[in-house]
């Protein structure tokens, strides 16, 4: 006989759920209880048939679900998985499974069906349903049927949850209420991961290494911070042995010559980040080379030393050879030193790689360093001068002169011009050696250049600050030839321009006559008259063309005696000139105020060939921007540096910097555009920012005053405030009016 239960169904609520928690592997459809102490607790029962029952002959209560096994008004006939539409992929999140529950017609679903329950290690349940999960699949196993929606005779549900990451393979989830089961299959496939590209190529396919040299090659490659994980291998080590270097540096030693050539592989392993990349180099080891010595040139960057005790100078000996051979690496490997200071007035050290010298004074006194290089042309030397003395308090400008002037030949660069028709290339390498050997002993031999030289230095100035350390001495322009260009005139060779490098030497009165002295500091005002040389392989050229500093001076009339050709320059700063020669007579036109600068840029201008602000090395890009790593480790900083011809400016934190800087008392502007960023500009200079015009000579420093800029006078706002060196536009101007373009119509 079976009655209802009337009170206590909190406590019989609880006693099913801690059952539940106490003895999780009982099946949902037993009873709650085996013994309930013959219904003691229950003895008020029977009203509410959904709140279970109670059997007098087997003294148990029941549950709800109890009653699907007793066939009572619930008649499970299906319970079905669906099988997923397609694969998943390990790592998918809340992955989810749908199932069904089906009755017969007739029965009845009561409230709180297949809702959550506790589940073992192993399954997941509700309070009707067990599902087993096998394991692996989930990365952490689901805690509940969820969504359960009862429509008529069928009530839907959800399983959902994370797949594994390490998933892999078929997994059969099943799912049971009662006798009735229902299984799913979940496919699980490996995650798709996006692979970063990686490049690795040489600068060429092949290339040739002499027995017994050694070559570098650079390498690009990218992202930055894979160079470390590329593997380089030859395939024949005994013939070409490989060293990976620094930043895409390979370094490859010829070891004997072999009939076929030697391949070198540099390889990057896929992994889970990166994809895969791989490049080749054919390396052919040829017999070492009988080629001649050339002639070697030392030269000495800088000028003789004059410091005082406790203060340091550098200097730079840079090595100019006749032929490639020897490399000028293998000359400072050879230069040899002898150090003339008997007294201990210096201490000092060479660096054989760089070729930097550095001296310290001790105390005052004169020494000099004579550095050699011989070979089966001959041998070279030179020898730098350096005197330590004590500060002067002050040093007037009366007692100097200029009777030092002299001119530099050493290292200028020779620019050949286009070859014309005609002209076969034996006939014109011919012209372009006769043409240089004639401008080198022209100039070495004219006497002019002292003549008619002249310093006036504006009132209040001491020269102690620009360097003068002594009350007298000699204070002279030394001129350095760093190029000339040739050309064709009705098939004739001639000699079309010349560039100068003029600055400012001080000498002490009773120094060496042969040493070169003290380079003065940028900053001296006043005036300066001296005379350029002109070599008489020129001909019958009348004219002068002088650019300095980027401004276009008035013509020269090219002047000629029994010392020698030259042209009288009067200006008020050095360095840099360019002497064009020509048989036009140019319009006149005066240059009121010049440049206003004081002529020394913020970076050399030497030639390639002898150019220490040359750098080698590679670019490499981060978050923050571009830096420039050289071949000795080390990123440029706080300096300038010339990289494929062009000019770039690193800050103090390395970065290559762009926009407008200022450096060594002028204004700089640096490309900001994609496609040229970081390059200093010279010419004509946009800012977009104040939309305004200026002018850059070709060392790159923003002009101001009166200059002569495609074919017209301009002038360019010597104001200091946002727009020093702006061109100025219609307006007046020293008498002269300036149109929408910023030019004066004569």
């Amino acid at each position: 006989m079976k009655r209802n239960l009337k009170h206590y169904r909190q406590i019989a609520s609880t006693v099913l759920i801690t059952t539940l928690l106490m003895a999780p592997s009982l099946s949902p459809l037993t009873s709650l209880a085996d013994n309930p102490d013959d219904g003691v607790m229950y003895e008020d029962i029977i009203e509410d048939a959904d709140e279970g029952y109670y059997d007098e002959e087997d003294t148990v209560v029941y549950s709800r679900a109890a009653r699907v096994a007793s066939g009572s008004n619930l008649n499970v006939t299906a319970l079905d998985l669906t099988e997923p539409e397609k694969a998943v992929d390990a790592g998918t999140k809340n992955h989810t499974i749908d199932g069904s529950v089906t009755i017969a017609s007739g029965s009845n679903w009561t409230d709180g069906l297949a809702s959550s329950s506790n589940a073992t290690s192993a399954e997941v349940v509700s309070d009707n349903i067990k599902l087993s999960i096998p394991q692996g699949l989930y990365a952490t196993a689901p805690t509940k049927v969820s969504s359960v929606t009862i429509n008529g005779t069928t009530a839907t549900f959800k399983i959902s949850g994370d797949i594994a990451a390490d998933a892999k393979g078929d997994y059969t989830v099943t799912a049971a209420w009662g006798e009735k089961t229902g299984t799913a299959t979940v496919t699980v496939t490996p995650k798709t991961i996006e692979k970063k590209e990686v490049t690795l190529e040489f600068p060429d396919t092949s290339l040739e290494v002499q027995e017994g040299k050694s070559k570098n090659v650079t390498m690009k490659f990218n992202p930055d911070g894979i160079w470390e994980k590329v593997n380089i291998d030859s395939d024949n080590p005994e013939a070409v042995k490989v060293t990976k270097g620094k930043s895409g540096i390979v370094i490859l030693e010829g070891l004997k010559v072999t009939e076929e050539p030697v391949t070198v592989t540099a390889a990057f392993e896929e992994n889970e980040e990166y994809q895969g990349a791989e490049a080749t180099l054919s390396v052919t080891v040829t017999a070492a080379s009988l080629e001649e010595e050339g002639t070697v040139t030392l030269l000495m960057e800088g000028g003789d030393l004059i410091i005082e005790p406790e203060e340091e100078g550098t200097a730079t000996i840079v090595a100019k050879v006749d032929g490639g051979f020897p490399t000028a690496e293998d000359v400072m490997a050879g230069v040899k030193d002898v150090v003339n200071d008997p007294n201990g007035v210096i201490e000092y050290s060479f660096d054989q790689n760089t070729g930097k010298i550095k001296v310290k004074g001790l105390k005052p006194g004169n020494a000099s360093i004579t550095y050699s290089y011989a070979n089966s042309k001959g041998e070279s030397e030179v020898t730098l001068q350096v005197r330590v003395v004590k500060a002067a308090e002050t040093v007037e400008p009366a007692g100097v002169n200029t009777e030092g002037a002299e001119v530099d030949v050493a290292g200028a660069d020779f620019k050949g011009g286009n070859k014309p028709e005609g002209v076969t290339e034996q006939e014109h390498q011919k012209n372009v050696e006769d043409i240089k050997n004639a401008v080198e002993k022209s100039l070495t031999s004219n006497k002019n250049l002292k003549g008619d030289s002249k310093l006036i230095i504006n009132n209040g100035q001491n020269l102690a600050e620009f360097g003068v350390k002594e009350p007298e001495g000699v204070i002279y322009p030394l001129q350095k030839l760093e190029s000339m260009t040739m050309g064709y005139e009705n098939g004739t060779p001639v000699l079309k321009s010349m560039k100068f490098d003029i600055s400012l030497y001080w000498r002490p009165k009773d120094f060496d006559s042969n040493a070169r002295g003290a380079k003065l500091k940028s900053g001296l005002k006043g005036s300066f008259k001296f005379r350029i040389p002109v070599p008489e392989i020129v001909g019958n050229k009348k004219y002068a063309n002088v650019k300095h500093n980027g401004t276009l001076l008035p013509q020269y009339t090219i002047q000629k005696d029994g010392n020698g050709w030259y042209i009288t320059v009067k200006v008020n700063s050095f360095s840099p000139f360019e002497v064009e020669f020509t048989d036009t007579r140019r319009s006149s036109g005066s240059s009121s105020g010049g440049s206003g600068g004081s002529g020394s840029s913020g970076h050399s201008t030497t030639t390639a060939n002898t150019q220490p602000d040359t750098m080698f090395g590679n670019w490499q890009q981060d978050e923050q921007g571009w830096r420039f790593m050289q071949n000795n480790g080390t990123y440029a900083a706080n300096a300038w540096g010339r990289i494929n011809g062009f000019w770039y400016y690193f800050g103090e934190n390395t970065y290559m910097q762009t926009g407008w800087i200022f450096v060594g008392e002028q204004w700089y502007y640096l490309s900001q555009a994609p496609e040229s960023i970081g390059k200093m500009q010279t010419g004509p200079v946009h800012d977009v920012a104040t939309d305004r015009w200026f002018y850059a000579d070709d060392s790159g420093a923003i002009q101001t005053g009166w200059q002569y800029i495609e074919e017209s006078w301009r002038y360019l706002d010597p104001a200091s405030e946002g727009v020093r060196g702006a061109m100025v536009t219609n307006q007046w101007i020293d008498g002269r009016y300036l149109d929408a373009q910023g030019k004066w119509n004569e």
